[in-house]
């Protein structure tokens, strides 16, 4: 009887040392812990209630510095393990040359030490890849590893193979108009032998509509580039069609107020945004609109175009009829006011354009001073 006694004893006691443990912490740190231990204190009695563990996971997720904080049951009770977030340690770059490592970091937009995002890893690596397409790498490769360091957080490794660059072989420009070709060719024949790049691409084109409207080819139209490759992309032939390629010539009579200079001027045609596919009746109108704001309201202009035969040539003449420049000799203001006819007078001229103020006629001015 004193036996089984005894040995009942001996099977409580080992009970109570598997259940009756304080909470055993892992892989949670040290002030986080000296933390728990104050805030918590019936975390670490013996056969801690359930909700108080539940408080300390709460508490541990809510500090943001762990990916997940967990409890499982142990020899001894419970244990409160803790897995810290997972930061960017490094960055390493394997293998560039042709671009400064500098821009490829700036390109993955991640910082040494924030939270580890596989996903915005590889979007760096997807971003990085473009870069190079766009600098003409088109054989590039990027493939991006992730190495954990000795603090159990990661490196990223971006491995390059760069390859050839694609060159630009040369341009060809198809156009009916032989003479436009010849000065095509001498103006970009510059570009061959460069780098395919998106930038220099843009600044072609750009460069090709600006030389069309310096030399007046107002109406022409560029279709392309389409690109040749050879088959490992290292080479390309960029090809373009020039359409509607005439070029224009203006000639004027009949102006007396307005110079040569004056005129060009109003007529502007080094603007990029034309909306009016014919220059000409553009031209009239811009010119109708400059004499209208000297105050010319009765401003005529005729427009004949001669395209001489077997050329790409269009000559514009514009007959300039000014007319008289119109002074206002009186602004009378009728119906009814509440205030002599003068004062609006003075009022109107002082509210609408320059050319008002110095009593020449506009009636578009007269009416907005009128408005305001």
């Amino acid at each position: 009887m004193i036996a089984k006694i005894v040995a009942l004893f001996i099977l409580l006691a080992a009970s109570g040392a598997v259940f009756g443990a304080p909470v055993q912490v892992r892989e949670i740190n040290a002030q986080d812990e000296a933390y728990l231990r104050k805030a918590l204190p019936a975390l670490f009695n013996p056969q801690p209630e359930l909700s108080v563990m539940d408080e300390a996971i709460r508490v541990l997720m809510a500090k943001g510095t762990y990916e997940n904080v967990f409890v499982e049951r142990a020899d001894a009770g419970y244990r409160l393990i803790g897995k810290s977030v997972r930061v960017v340690e490094a960055i390493e770059f394997r293998g560039p040359g042709q671009i400064d490592e500098s821009e490829l970091r700036d390109l993955t937009e991640i910082k040494i030490g924030e939270r580890f995002d596989r996903k915005k890893a590889v979007a760096a690596a997807e971003r990085i890849k473009n870069y190079y397409g766009e600098h003409g790498f088109f054989n590039a490769i990027v493939e991006l590893g992730f190495e954990k360091t000795e603090n159990k957080n990661m490196k990223l490794v971006f491995d390059i193979q760069e390859k050839a660059a694609c060159r630009i072989t040369g341009l060809s420009f198809e156009t009916p108009n032989s003479d436009l070709k010849r000065k095509l060719d001498r103006e970009f024949r510059r570009f061959s032998g460069r780098t395919l790049t998106t930038d220099r691409a843009r600044r072609l084109m750009n460069g090709l509509n600006e030389f069309l409207i310096q030399e007046r080819y107002l109406t022409a139209e560029v279709i392309g580039p389409e690109v040749e490759y050879n088959d490992s992309r290292t080479d390309a032939l960029l090809k373009f069609e020039i359409r509607e390629p005439f070029r224009f010539e203006f000639y004027f009579k009949g102006n007396r107020f307005n110079t040569i200079t004056d005129i060009y001027r109003a007529l502007d045609l080094r603007n990029k945004e034309r909306k009016n596919v014919d220059p000409a009746s553009e031209g009239a109108e811009r010119l109708r609109r400059d004499y209208l704001s000297k105050g010319f309201s009765n401003i005529q202009i005729e427009t004949r175009v001669d395209n001489p035969k077997d050329t790409f040539l269009k000559r514009v003449h514009y007959s300039i009829n000014e007319g008289p420049r119109v002074k206002i000799r009186q602004i009378e203001v009728q119906g009814r006011i509440s205030r002599p006819s003068s004062y609006y007078q003075d009022f109107i001229l002082r509210n609408s354009s320059p050319l008002i103020g110095r009593g020449y006629f506009n009636r578009v001015d007269i009416e907005n001073g009128f408005k305001t």
